[in-house]
């Protein structure tokens, strides 16, 4: 991410819902990142993300 962020390239951080995102989405992504193939609860992934970002 810190190399796209120096290019200046745009970051989205998209969390999708228990079914995933739709395949529109999945093909206009440069790159593909996953916590987990289960499903987790929205609030838990925030602090997943935030957790692992900023360590």
């Amino acid at each position: 991410m810190k190399s796209w962020m120096l290019e200046g390239n745009d970051v989205v951080l998209a969390i999708g819902g228990p079914d995933g995102h739709s395949e529109a989405v999945r093909k206009a992504a440069a790159w593909h990142w996953s916590l987990s193939k289960l499903t987790l609860p929205h609030p838990l992934v925030r602090v997943m993300k935030k957790n692992i970002y900023f360590t």
